[in-house]
């Protein structure tokens, strides 16, 4: 993080973390005690390096931040100051982190928030880089994980549940501009030997490569190839 020039790092490391956790931009009236007791904390700062570090906490505070993120009560994304360095680290608690409201477990959507939400556009920073960020194992376990893994693939495919080999996938490129009978030839030609395409991210219901269009092409396709080859192939479509 770079301060915009006659601004001090360490106050704008403070504002940096404030923004991103319990602060605003203005003072207001209805901060109490609890909120401030889960306040993000600068712990290091770089600023030569323009790098700083913030923890943010949990209701389990100790003397210590180091011993506060050995306890798994801060989330790191930055956690200390060195100006010279133009560095700092930010211990984030993890009480701010919001749970998915139909099953309680962590989400990354709220980490990406606070760590790079409105800090980015703050009128005393220059600019705000992230280089990395440290989850505790007690937060890390919050989450529940991918609902499929390779196992999963292998039996779609119909392959050995125990070692399935290796799975080779792409994406259709260009990722825009193909119609659906080009498009559906990209994916038998890749057939020949793949065996798993993906939509591209912007690839969806394009109106000159239409979903109702596209998808008979890329069954066509498919049940071409796997008469040829023998072996079972998967598609995902983007349908977000």
């Amino acid at each position: 993080m770079k301060p915009k020039a006659g601004y001090d790092y360490l106050a704008t490391a403070a504002h940096f973390a404030a923004e991103s956790s319990t602060g605003t931009n203005v003072n207001v009236c209805t901060t109490d005690d609890f909120t401030k007791s889960v306040d993000a904390l600068v712990y290091y700062i770089d600023p030569d390096n323009e790098e700083m570090k913030i923890a943010y906490p949990t209701l389990l505070f100790a003397d210590d931040p180091n011993e506060m993120i050995a306890r798994g009560k801060y989330v790191l994304s930055q956690y200390y100051i060195d100006p010279d360095n133009e560095e700092m680290k930010i211990a984030y608690p993890t009480l701010l982190l919001d749970r998915n409201i139909t099953d309680g477990r962590a989400m990354m959507c709220s980490v990406l928030t606070l760590s790079i939400g409105n800090n980015q556009g703050m009128g005393d920073v220059e600019y705000g880089k992230i280089y990395d960020i440290y989850s505790p194992p007690a937060y890390l376990r919050l989450f529940d994980g991918p609902n499929c893994n390779v196992v999963d693939m292998w039996r779609i495919l119909n392959r050995g549940m125990s070692n399935g080999g290796l799975i080779v996938g792409t994406i259709i490129k260009p990722k825009l501009g193909l119609q659906p009978k080009p498009f559906g030839e990209a994916c038998y030609a890749f057939w020949q030997g793949g065996d798993f395409i993906k939509n591209d991210e912007p690839q969806g219901n394009q109106v000159f490569c239409q979903m109702n269009e596209c998808i008979p092409e890329v069954v066509k396709a498919m049940r071409a190839a796997i008469k040829e080859t023998g072996s079972s192939k998967l598609f995902s479509a983007n349908i977000t």
